[in-house]
Order: structure tokens, then C-alpha cells, then sequence
């Protein structure tokens, strides 16, 4: 459990020798959905991956989350005065990088080699800060690992998400004034109270309290976009993220990029139920739902859709005995979330024709404990960070893949190359789209365009609703 508050901008640093300098920095971004999270996570405990290499370092740190960092109070009499409050977690990013640019050197690091790496929200952090003319200068490489730029939201976004109305509602206010004079004890009781529940999916069908179950009386839309860092003019943030990187923004910043192949099926352990079964019929609803609102929010959404469903074939289990489809389904809403978006940002940034290189994976170790999780999203984390400590229950890490993996970040961060001794990995490009392909059977291996014909059949739709 991580709890939450507006005194919360410190963060962690771990290394092997305060003695040496010129070492390597490795700035890693926290995930949560913009809602939850924090450095203290065991499992992004840092020390696993500081201890491979004498010089690196490992920086953790923290940014304001949920309505203390992402809410929009236009709408609200005294707003105008708070109109940084869409995107005060990317302040808090800059700030933190700002920070290490000043005092690494004090702990043997070299600010003229900073590598950014999140997850997630953190992933899509660092997307933005890809785009961003703040954040220039700050680092030099990025490692996006299942998020990217996509995780923002328009004005239009977080007006129809209504947001401020709902805080105003539940806290009982009228304006700026009335909210200002709340403790930090109220503003907390009005958010999500477990700050444990994953909050990328939409939030009518989780959990919720407080501020969270007024919003479900609001929320019509797809894109639930309610947390998420405001984009557009007058912020930090440029309209177009990918337009920003084709136009040459992050040019001669290395990027790696990539997601897990079972994004979605991670969020089976968000619903609420006492047993397996009982979260995944509620997770099949969820996801159901989902394709609904594609199609609401996309006059051509049912073609492409019935088109990827032709295209896609998965193997069969009891579940998609039980919920035809449901695997087809997930692997929709994980491709047109997360990796296609992933493809895009690595497209763009190809685009931009800079000194910059970039490269993709595809994880794909799935959970020992509960099959039918696949590799859901956040699974590479423990083999990134080099540790033990699992995303799911009774699952188990390969220490030999995650000594590979480890080895692979390390080595972008230092050298802008993640090859291995014993393992090329090539740089992506629009032509053949290399792929590091992590398989279940812990191999890892070059593939052209994995799931390419997927990749075709619902690009179209991202561009459409992005």
C-alpha cells in the first residue's frame, strides 16, 4: 500500500560505490494509472539492479498522483488560478530529473547520461517527457515499457469526465475556496481508498468509493481519460505527442521500447471475487464492455473490429469454453491500448530521421501460477529490476531470464545498445520491424513484425481515435 499525499516529491537512490564517478544514471518512473503507486513498491526496489554494475546508478522517486496531480478545475469558480493542476505529476517529473541533473554527481553519477525507464503510467511519463520542450536536455535515453504518450487526454477529455464536478460533490464544495480549505485527510477520503487496485481499466466496473463512485455516475465515454496528464496548448504537453516526435522533438534520444504479449489479462485480478472463476466472468464483462464503447466512439470501430477478430486466433481453454471469445477480446483491448500505441511511438520517433536509435520487445513469460493471466501486464517488471519479488501470487521468476533482461537494460542505459554477449538485438525499423521476442520458454530471439497482421488490422482505429 502506498499512500498517497501532495508531500511526497523524494526519491531513492542506490549504488555500489560513492567512491567512483562517471557512472551511468538509470531514472526509473513508477506505473498506477496516474491514481496509485509510489517509489516505495517493493518491486521497484532498485538495489537488485544497482548491485549488477559498478557503474550504474538507480534513482526512484515520486509525483503527485490522482486529484492531487491530474484534474482540471476550469469549470470550477476559482479555477482559473490553478491551471496547472491537469499536469502537476509532469512538473513533478521535470522537477525530479532537474533535481538529478544538479546532485547526481554528488552520489558518482554523470548527468550527461541519464536514462529514463517507467511502466505503464511511468512508461507513458516518459512518453511524455519525450515531447516535451520542458524536459529537453533533462535525459538521453527512454525506456517506454508498456505506456507512452497515448496516456493523456485533450481538455474536451477531462471536461466530459467531469471530474472537479464529482470532487465538488462529494466533498460537498462550491468553488476553489471551499476545496483549498479541505485538510489533506478529505481530499484523501474522497479519492480511491485501496491505492493497491490497478486503475487502467475503466472504473464503472472496479472497485471504488468516495470520489470514484460519483464518477461512475458521469462516465459515458472510451476514453477513460479522467487522470491522465492534460495535453494541448498552455501545457507542457504538445497536442499531438507523435506528431511532436516526427517532427524531430526527441530525435537523437535512444528509445526502447515494448509491451508484454497478455496485456489485459493482468486486470482478471481487479475484480472483485472470491475465486478465479468469479473474476474472470466479471473480467469478461469488462472487456465486453470496452469493445462496446470502441464502437460507440467510432463509426468504422465494428468493421475494423470484426476484422481483427478474423484475424486473430488464440488457443482455447475451459474459459473461452465458458466466455466464447474472451482471450480474442483481451487481445484487442491489449493491442489497441498498449502495443500498437508502442508501435507508433517507435514509428514516430523513426520518422524524425535523427541520430537517435530505437528498439522494440514483445515479453512474453506468462504466469507460472495462473495460465490463464498469460503475460499480463507489469510481468517484465521483476526480470527488468533483476529481483525475485513477482506481480502475481505464486508465481516464479526465471533467474536466468532475468539476469538476461537486466543485462539488456543495463546496456541501452550505458551504451544505447541493449545487445548481450550471445544476443544481437537489432534496431527496429518501418521496413522489416525488428522484435526482441521474450518467449514462455524464457528464449529470447529477433522476429520480424510479431502479430503483424493484428498490427494491420487495427492501426487503422488508433489513428481514428487517437
Amino acid at each position: 500500500m502506498n499512500p498517497q499525499g501532495e508531500d511526497c516529491l523524494t526519491l531513492n537512490i542506490w549504488t555500489k560505490d560513492l567512491e567512483k564517478s562517471g557512472k551511468t544514471v538509470m531514472v526509473f518512473i513508477h506505473g498506477g494509472g496516474y491514481m496509485a503507486g509510489g517509489s516505495t513498491d517493493p518491486m521497484y526496489n532498485g538495489q537488485y539492479l544497482a548491485a549488477k554494475d559498478d557503474d550504474i546508478i538507480v534513482v526512484t522517486f515520486n509525483y503527485r498522483i490522482n486529484t492531487m496531480g491530474f484534474i482540471d478545475f476550469s469549470d470550477v469558480e476559482g479555477g482559473e488560478e490553478f491551471p496547472d493542476a491537469p499536469y502537476l505529476g509532469v512538473l513533478d517529473c521535470i522537477a525530479a530529473l532537474k533535481w538529478v541533473q544538479k546532485n547526481i554527481e554528488n552520489f558518482g553519477g554523470n548527468p550527461n547520461d541519464v536514462t529514463i525507464f517507467g511502466e505503464s503510467a511511468g512508461g507513458g511519463l516518459c512518453g511524455i517527457l519525450l515531447t516535451c520542450e520542458d524536459a529537453k536536455g533533462l535525459f538521453h535515453r527512454a525506456i517506454l515499457e508498456s505506456g507512452d504518450a497515448s496516456f493523456t487526454s485533450t481538455l474536451d477529455d477531462q471536461k466530459r469526465m467531469r471530474k472537479a464536478e464529482c470532487l465538488l460533490k462529494v466533498t460537498n464544495s462550491k468553488n476553489m475556496d471551499d476545496l483549498m480549505a479541505l485538510s489533506a485527510e478529505d481530499l484523501l477520503n474522497a479519492m480511491v481508498a485501496d491505492s493497491g487496485i490497478p486503475i487502467d481499466a475503466p472504473r464503472p466496473l472496479r472497485p471504488n468509493n468516495g470520489l470514484e463512485k460519483v464518477m461512475a455516475e458521469f462516465e459515458t465515454s472510451l476514453v477513460m481519460k479522467n487522470t491522465h496528464p492534460l495535453r494541448g496548448d498552455g501545457t507542457p504537453i504538445p497536442e499531438n505527442p507523435y506528431q511532436a516526435m516526427a517532427d524531430g522533438m526527441s530525435k537523437d534520444i535512444d528509445v526502447l521500447i515494448g509491451t508484454n504479449t497478455d496485456e489485459m489479462r493482468y486486470f482478471i485480478n481487479s475484480q472483485i471475487g472470491e475465486t478465479d472463476d468469479e473474476r474472470i466472468l466479471k473480467y469478461n464483462t469488462f472487456i465486453s464492455e470496452m469493445i462496446g464503447y470502441l464502437s460507440e466512439n467510432s463509426p468504422n470501430a465494428k468493421k475494423i473490429v470484426d476484422t481483427f477478430f478474423e484475424t486473430v486466433k488464440l488457443p482455447q481453454d475451459t474459459y473461452s469454453e465458458r466466455y466464447p471469445g474472451i482471450w480474442e477480446k483481451s487481445e484487442l483491448l491489449g493491442e489497441f491500448g498498449l502495443r500498437l500505441p508502442a508501435i507508433k511511438t517507435a514509428e514516430s520517433h523513426i520518422s524524425a530521421n535523427g541520430n537517435g536509435k530505437t528498439y522494440m520487445y514483445l515479453f512474453g513469460k506468462e504466469d507460472v501460477a495462473k495460465p490463464f493471466i498469460g503475460c499480463g501486464h507489469a510481468a517484465e517488471l521483476p526480470y527488468v529490476f533483476n529481483s525475485r519479488l513477482t506481480v502475481g501470487k505464486g508465481n516464479t521468476v526465471d533467474p536466468v531470464l532475468a539476469d538476461k533482461i537486466s543485462s539488456m537494460w543495463i546496456n541501452f542505459a550505458k551504451t544505447g545498445n541493449p545487445s548481450i554477449d550471445g544476443f544481437e538485438w537489432s534496431e527496429y525499423t518501418l521496413e522489416n520491424r525488428e522484435t526482441m521476442v521474450v518467449g514462455n520458454d524464457s528464449s529470447v530471439s529477433m522476429v520480424n513484425d510479431p502479430k503483424g497482421e493484428q498490427r494491420v488490422a487495427l492501426m487503422p482505429l488508433l489513428d481514428e481515435l487517437f
